[in-house]
């Protein structure tokens, strides 16, 4: 596919994500994708560990609904390298468990594409007081 079909295919996930489509986005998947955050917290976050498959991908959305309310969820940059597709996305979110938020975040997600649909996403994600 070309880098602007990698774009758009990227932006119609993040969009199935504001609908709440979860399903979309797995179907969008490969059988094989590897899906988490790049971090040396993966055990601590349990929506950061690194998944398998098209169900690890549901188990992502899944964990995440779980545990936080978004409050902001904007991917604000799709842009492209051949086959990667990276998104600026900036976000607050709530813990549910106890209300608190975290600073502003933004984060740097790529995205993988392979015969049509995502094989591989990773997160690196920076706090917005962080420079």
């Amino acid at each position: 596919m070309s880098e602007q079909a990698n774009i758009s295919k990227m932006q119609q996930m993040y969009g199935a994500f504001g609908r709440g489509d979860i399903q979309t986005i797995a179907a969008e998947c490969t059988d094989d994708v590897s899906w988490g955050t790049d971090t040396s917290v993966q055990n601590e976050v349990p929506w950061y560990r690194i998944r398998s498959g098209r169900d690890g991908v549901i188990d992502f959305f899944s964990t995440l609904a779980n545990e936080v309310d978004f409050e902001r969820f904007e991917p604000t940059v799709f842009t492209a390298a051949g086959d990667e597709v990276f998104v600026k996305v900036d976000y607050t979110y709530r813990f549910k468990r106890n209300g608190r938020r975290p600073a502003a975040s933004t984060s740097s997600r790529c995205a993988t594409a392979r015969s049509r649909s995502s094989a591989r996403m990773r997160t690196r994600r920076r706090c917005g007081t962080c420079t």
